[in-house]
């Protein structure tokens, strides 16, 4: 049994698609779908769409006889070990590793985008766990350069985030539309005092480029679309769907301005351009990674001319993320290489 560890049974669909690409690895390796088993927030769920096994993430009593048949914990993707949400989220997720430890079972650190991090007890017990882990790959090269500041000495895989290796993940063939932008906005702290000038601005937008669809990819994002809805006309806030309808969606238009990781991601792959809201360090890594823009959450009359530009080059700006997205999916794939690499070794 291989147990994974992630943000999963959320319904964030940019993590549902990374808990899609781990599946996807670990099949690829021979594990067959009933020997992976996902700690998730809705067992149900999970075990639903990724038709894999699932248990209650906070069931301490399950997990540790879940423990007791498991022959490796992969710990991840996605940005787990970070305390920019809450101190609470590492701190779980450093504790089923250690948990993992306790019970004998090999802990892989898979994919993970690293911080960021305050606390230096943090730091220190991250560096720890990563050390005494079978494996470590990482998704870009600030997530490395972290974990060695912080003592990590251990043999560390940089490759890329899962997503970009998903089977079927290339540009949608029924082309893209002329006009009009996709937008996906999460909620954060500032959000309230930028509200007016997210308005006033995608206002702008929407007279440059054509109609606004607001496309709500995990909690609270379909507030915030509904609160830039009451104010403009332009705005159609799209009901959340599946990973493929809203990868299509995304796919089909020539910009996406996402403030959420994965819906970046989503664009690039579905062939749109990507403009990335930098809300945190792992946007700005995304965006360095696929050589697009990242503005700033409080938006600016700039930020009109920057998609208004992206329409004009889209042909260009299309030939460029294709060449760079080629680069992702490779570097992607070395995740499954280490994934392999650590079950041979046993």
């Amino acid at each position: 049994m291989i147990v994974v560890s992630g943000y999963y049974g959320f319904r964030n669909l940019g993590d549902e698609a990374i808990l899609q690409g781990v599946c996807e690895d670990l099949k690829a390796v021979g594990v067959a779908p009933q020997d992976i088993c996902v700690l998730s927030g809705d067992p149900n769920y999970t075990a639903a769409m990724h038709g894999v096994r699932s248990v209650a993430r906070m069931d301490v009593r399950g997990m540790m006889r879940l423990f007791r048949q498991t022959s490796l914990l992969l710990s991840g993707g996605g940005s787990l070990l970070q305390d920019a949400t809450s101190r609470r989220s590492i701190l779980y997720y450093l504790g089923v590793m250690e948990l993992a430890h306790r019970h004998g079972v090999p802990v892989l650190v898979y994919a993970q985008g690293i911080g960021p991090v305050t606390s230096g007890l943090y730091q220190r017990w991250i560096a720890r766990v990563c050390n005494r882990a079978v494996g470590v790959s990482v998704r870009d090269t600030a997530s490395c350069v972290q974990l060695r500041e912080w003592g990590c000495d251990k043999k560390i895989t940089v490759a890329a985030d899962v997503v970009y290796g998903l089977t079927n993940s290339g540009p949608q063939s029924e082309g893209l539309p002329q006009e009009g932008i996709v937008v996906n906005l999460r909620p954060y702290p500032g959000w309230q005092q930028h509200k007016p000038q997210w308005i006033k601005v995608l206002r702008a937008v929407a007279q440059r480029v054509g109609p606004i669809r607001f496309v709500p990819l995990g909690p609270g994002d379909a507030d915030v679309g509904a609160a830039l809805a009451a104010e403009l006309a332009d705005v159609t806030l799209l009901e959340a769907g599946d990973l493929e309808t809203v990868r299509r969606v995304m796919g089909q238009t020539p910009v996406v301005l996402s403030m959420r990781l994965h819906g970046v991601v989503f664009a690039a792959l579905g062939g749109a351009v990507p403009i990335a809201v930098d809300y945190d360090p792992k946007i700005r890594a995304a965006a360095a990674q696929l050589g697009i823009p990242a503005v700033p959450c409080e938006p600016t009359v700039d930020l009109v001319e920057l998609v208004s530009q992206s329409h004009r080059r889209l042909p260009d700006m299309r030939v460029s993320l294709a060449e760079r997205l080629c680069v992702l999916r490779e570097k992607a794939l070395e995740n499954r290489e280490l994934l392999q690499d650590v079950l041979k070794r046993g």
